[in-house]
């Protein structure tokens, strides 16, 4: 059974050796319960593949925690956390699995907000972001696992479950997903909500009052400005780069909330560095900003292995995680959730129940057996190497046809930020041909981001989404693209001979 990977990180040039590095980091996860008993462990080829180190590196490292009774080795099988791990791996009572103590403003409740998204025209090939293949998604065994819920089924589908969620699918979160991102969380912490933006809306409902301040990335998703502007706050948009957001540019203080996309940040692709991760949480504890973590496109990390979340350091003190399975499964499901502080989480339940009083029990029930039984892991490995391959033929079309070219987010995610050489139309002139042509693509509006400052490349950089698009279609769509590069200049000739 495929296993993802551990959110680690070594540094080669640290004094501590790589060996001792995961060694720590391991224990640590452990401590924390973001890895739990009897949780499967990478291989030693797939680790040391991930963390671009030897594999006696790895198998040193494995067998000192083997040694100390963290993990244990089981012949033919694989390497497990032990079933009982050893007394000392175990933090303190209130300690936490990542840094200090963080700041939480007071809940305050707000009306609904809402925000439109504009609608994608239907095209023969369609670059639209966020949109997973819809053959990958597991037709027949959700079809078995739906009639075994409805054949186990009693008052569930006539009663009013609980808002927080199903117990089930929040304890599966907590069990399996959860430590995909290093994040160690109670059940009691998870909330199940409809999709990523009810998540959103429920925390800029509970946390901002007009006039509050609050930070976003330059660009970032519509969803979250919209909604934003909506509740009367006053934003201040920070740019960002290759690396994500500019930490180094952050206000001072007092801000009341920040939302960020540190693991592909939307819409540009930046994957924010654990440098810049710690300094963003030492600067939300100096401010007391409450963080939103949205957990943009988290599971499709193509290079390397995924680096911790900033609720896995911070130890959800400060920071609320927001993931969906509408990129991993589809959005027809209409999942998604929150990893929210203790002290917080009832309030949130209470404003979740007041909004809609909970998701339907009977998609939630499937998705809980799905994770439950390992399946949703075996899953996402499946489709992440289909999506790094679609990721190689675009870049590589791209490549052929336009030579070096700045194409930004490839590291991870479900599509890349092209930010289109001088001999092309402006992108919003680039959709609009090859819209005639039957190839969909999108600008940063139409791509659902938002830019607030003045920057001369928002105009020409075309968002592609490349994961629901064939091989054959893809190089197809490039080709087109080519063929709409402007014409050179004639040189000009002068009337007179000498």
């Amino acid at each position: 059974m495929p296993v993802p990977s551990l959110p680690l990180i070594v540094d080669p040039d640290s004094p501590t050796s790589l060996q001792r590095q995961i060694v720590e980091q391991i224990r640590r996860l452990v401590a924390g319960d973001a890895l739990r008993p009897e949780t499967p462990l990478p291989s030693i080829r797939r680790l040391a593949g991930d963390l671009g180190v030897a594999r006696n590196t790895v198998v040193q490292a494995y067998e000192r925690l083997i040694a100390e009774g963290y993990l244990e080795a089981r012949p033919q099988v694989g390497t497990f956390v032990a079933k009982v791990p050893p007394a000392s791996a175990r933090l303190p009572e209130g300690a936490d699995a990542g840094g200090g103590e963080g700041a939480l403003p007071a809940c305050q409740f707000q009306g609904r907000r809402h925000h439109i998204f504009p609608a994608a025209k239907r095209a023969a090939i369609d670059f639209r972001v966020g949109r997973p293949d819809p053959w990958s998604f597991p037709f027949n065994r959700w079809k078995r696992l739906l009639a075994a819920c409805l054949n186990r089924a009693s008052v569930q589908l006539t009663e009013y479950g609980d808002p927080q969620g199903l117990s089930a699918l929040r304890q599966a979160i907590a069990d399996k997903v959860a430590p995909m991102r290093g994040i160690a969380v109670e059940p009691s912490q998870v909330i199940i909500t409809v999709g990523i933006q009810e998540a959103i809306n429920l925390a800029i409902q509970a946390f901002v009052s007009p006039g509050s301040r609050v930070v976003v990335e330059d660009p970032c998703y519509q969803g979250a400005a919209y909604a934003l502007q909506r509740a009367g706050a006053m934003v201040s948009a920070v740019p960002v780069d290759d690396g994500g957001l500019r930490v180094d540019l952050l206000p001072p203080g007092p801000v009341r909330l920040i939302y960020v996309t540190p693991s592909h940040q939307y819409p540009l692709g930046g994957v924010l560095s654990l440098e810049r991760r710690r300094s963003l949480l030492e600067w939300a504890r100096a401010t007391g900003a409450l963080i939103i973590e949205d957990d943009y496109d988290g599971d499709f990390r193509h290079e390397n292995a995924p680096l911790p979340a900033l609720a896995a350091l911070d130890g959800l003190n400060s920071v609320i995680h927001m993931g969906t399975f509408s990129k991993s499964l589809g959005a027809g499901l209409r999942i998604g959730y929150m990893l929210v502080p203790k002290p917080i989480a009832a309030a949130l339940t209470d404003l979740k129940a007041l909004l809609n009083n909970g998701n339907s029990w009977l998609e939630q029930a499937a998705l809980a057996d799905y994770i439950g039984s390992g399946a949703y892991g075996e899953h996402i490995c499946e489709i992440r190497t289909l999506y790094r391959r679609r990721r190689d033929v675009l870049v590589a079309a791209i490549g052929r046809a336009f030579g070096d070219s700045d194409v930004t987010g490839c590291d991870g995610g479900m599509h890349v930020a092209w930010h289109l050489p001088p001999d092309m139309p402006d992108a919003a002139v680039l959709a609009e041909r090859l819209q005639m042509q039957g190839v969909a693509v999108y600008t940063l509006g139409t791509g659902g981001a938002a830019a607030f400052g003045p920057d001369s490349q928002w105009p020409r950089t075309l968002l592609l989404g490349y994961v629901a698009v064939a091989e054959p279609d893809i190089e197809r769509a490039v080709e087109l693209m080519a063929r709409e590069r402007l014409p050179r200049p004639r040189p000009q000739h002068s009337d007179y001979q000498i």
